[in-house]
């Protein structure tokens, strides 16, 4: 029996007539891909509703920046910094939500 690591199976099967006990392993594992599959698409798209809307605290933002308005002095100020390392915390994870989102999306089409 020729032992060609660069054939595929079926190519294996045509020349030999036969497949190894190795072979007839991995097909069988095979058999078990289109299952495997149907369950990480469902954990991907779970994982896709987990993430957060644009519009995340986007009422709350407003009153702050209301709020902020109406201050005068040191407690304008201060406040003026929460609400600035918040928007910036905001804009970081908005992104890291896209760049995870493309990922999931990319995963799913891969399993197309």
């Amino acid at each position: 029996m020729f032992e060609i690591s660069n054939l595929s199976l079926r190519e294996k099967f045509r020349l030999n007539g036969t497949l190894s006990p190795d072979d007839i392993e991995r097909l069988l594992d095979l058999e078990e891909l289109p299952e495997r599959i149907k369950s990480a698409r469902i954990y991907i798209s779970e994982a896709e509703g987990c993430y957060r809307e644009e519009s995340f605290l986007g009422l709350q933002r407003s009153a702050l920046s209301k709020l902020h308005s109406n201050l005068r002095g040191a407690n304008k100020e201060t406040l003026g910094e929460i609400i600035k390392s918040i928007n910036d915390d905001l804009d970081e994870m908005r992104a890291n939500s896209e760049y995870w989102r493309e990922q999931l999306y990319l995963a799913l089409e891969a399993l197309r």
